[in-house]
């Protein structure tokens, strides 16, 4: 529970949902998708990374 609510408080986070918000208010959906779908991927890659080194 410890790391979820690390990730809530990342920078990184709070940067892709200020994206995706802009990115809705705009009307650019796909992007905004895009935004959430990277945000995801890297989120992965990184746990992925994390579990092999841990």
């Amino acid at each position: 529970m410890k790391d979820f609510t690390k990730s809530l408080l990342s920078r990184k986070f709070w940067l892709a949902v200020a994206a995706f918000i802009t990115f809705v208010v705009n009307g650019q959906y796909t992007e905004a998708v895009a935004v959430v779908v990277g945000y995801l991927t890297a989120e992965g890659a990184a746990d992925a990374v994390a579990r092999v080194k841990g």
